[in-house]
């Protein structure tokens, strides 16, 4: 009860003063409750901003692995989130109270990362935007739109980074108006880096089966043929042969939500820079990630495993989002269900230097607004939009 007190008396206060001050800065946030998580999204934002001399602030989880890097980076707060989502709003309101009177854009990529009552504040405000950038395209997890974080209610404005992601959201109710056109901030880092040994980087996304039911994991098809893929002799084989370094990403959420713990034999990506194992990388796997418009946007080619569709252990919601994934296919390329034509398919890109099909380089250019200056681009239009209202 005490909470909900000095969180109203903090509220009414903000209001008070809010009116006496500009309103030009920007507040940024990416993954606030999920240690090995890339912080990454509202992070190229932020720096961007600091370097043109902007007023921006960063929040970020004290307990990501990524704090020692960022613990002596000027304008980043730094949390400590506990107690229950009700002590949070009011620990969110108290620690972010004088940046937020100056706030104009609250830029966010991950929904659950503000409390409840803190996030109906900011939202409820009318000096700020609370704008959303997501965390990858929307194109073969089309699933997301059964939930609160994409949803139109629940944001001023939000990103949708090609023609097709567009599309899919006004077909899912969302006010045209609301929407910024642009390539995401964070492709930005997405830059080809030399490396003296090629590396294959396969990385999977998680199921939501996992997450209500660990254990099945251990049993699971997901893990099965992820394992025998990296045991394949022939693949093996042809790796060493040529000197390949094969790189496994494991999806955060594996480790931090369902708290599995896998001994894989191969080498493991850090988890909290990703884009660098991207960016240092020359052919990226996986099944439906959203990870791979990265690789894309550096014109890596991209090969598609799709390893559990069959899976009976898997949740209504994991099976939906399988059968979507397939019906994008012909959007896609080199989208295969066996692991054999999955080895065949990076035998050939080993043998012709990992160079990506101009057909398929061709596919894939439709789906990004732009290849440059993606950040630039973006706060740009966040001013235009601010100049329609």
């Amino acid at each position: 009860m005490i909470n909900d007190v000095l969180f109203t008396f903090l509220s009414k206060l903000f209001l008070i003063l809010q009116p006496l001050f500009s309103h030009k800065g920007f507040i940024c946030v990416d993954n606030m409750y999920e240690k090995h998580a890339s912080c990454i999204d509202t992070y190229t934002i932020f720096e961007y901003l600091v370097k043109e001399g902007k007023y921006a602030r960063y929040l970020f989880w004290k307990k990501n692995l990524s704090y020692d890097k960022l613990k002596k980076k000027k304008g980043v707060i730094f949390f400590n989130r506990q107690g229950s989502p009700r002590q949070s709003s009011l620990y969110f309101l108290i620690k972010t109270f004088f940046i937020l009177l100056k706030c104009r854009y609250f830029i966010s990529s991950f929904y659950g990362s503000l409390p409840i009552k803190y996030r109906q504040f900011i939202k409820n405000n009318r000096y700020i935007s609370l704008v959303g950038v997501g965390h990858g395209p929307v194109m073969l997890k089309t699933l997301v739109f059964n939930y609160p974080f994409c949803q139109d209610k629940e944001w001023d404005l939000y990103l949708v980074s090609s023609v097709n992601e567009k599309r899919l959201f006004i077909d899912n109710g969302w006010n045209e108006k609301k929407l910024i056109e642009c390539s995401l901030p964070r492709f930005d880092c997405c830059k080809n880096v030399s490396h003296s040994v090629k590396k294959i980087f396969i990385m999977f996304t998680w199921r939501l089966t996992f997450e209500k039911r660990p254990k099945p994991i251990y049993s699971s098809k997901y893990l099965l043929n992820l394992m025998r893929l990296l045991n394949n002799q022939t693949l093996k084989d042809c790796c060493k042969k040529n000197k390949i370094e094969i790189i496994l990403g494991v999806h955060h959420a594996i480790t931090d939500i369902c708290g599995v713990n896998i001994n894989f034999p191969c080498k493991l990506a850090d988890s909290n820079n990703l884009i660098d194992e991207i960016n240092a990388s020359d052919l990226f796997i996986t099944d439906y990630s959203s990870i791979f418009w990265d690789s894309a946007y550096l014109n890596h080619p991209v090969i598609f495993y799709r390893l559990d569709e069959d899976d009976r252990f898997l949740c209504d919601t994991d099976i939906s989002d399988i059968k979507n994934s397939k019906r994008n296919d012909n959007k896609l390329y080199n989208v295969f269900y066996n692991e054999d034509d999955v080895v065949n398919k990076i035998i050939y890109y080993i043998e012709h230097n990992f160079k990506l099909e101009k057909k398929y380089e061709n596919k894939m250019n439709k789906f990004f607004y732009t290849r440059k200056d993606c950040t630039q681009s973006f706060l740009k239009k966040l001013e235009e939009k601010e100049n329609e209202c």
